[in-house]
């Protein structure tokens, strides 16, 4: 069964302390799931606030966990 991965990257926490670089901490991870662990780039979905990424909102990240555990079992 191949792996799926959810990485969720947000700069802001509770709107008053700036974290450090969460967005370059997932890009890296995601690096390491595709080039080290032999995850499918079209297994990884990468959720921030980023304007690269798709929005990191409550809904996006329940939709998309749902998703991948909807795929493991079925």
């Amino acid at each position: 069964m191949p792996s799926k991965a959810l990485l969720v990257g947000v700069n802001y926490f509770m709107n008053k302390d700036k974290l450090l670089s969460p967005i370059n901490n997932v890009e890296i991870l995601n690096d390491f799931l595709i080039s080290y662990s032999g995850v499918d780039e079209g297994n990884v979905k990468i959720l921030s606030d980023s304007p690269t990424y798709e929005n990191a909102t409550f809904f996006n990240i329940t939709s998309s966990l749902k998703k991948i555990l909807i795929y493991l079992y079925v």
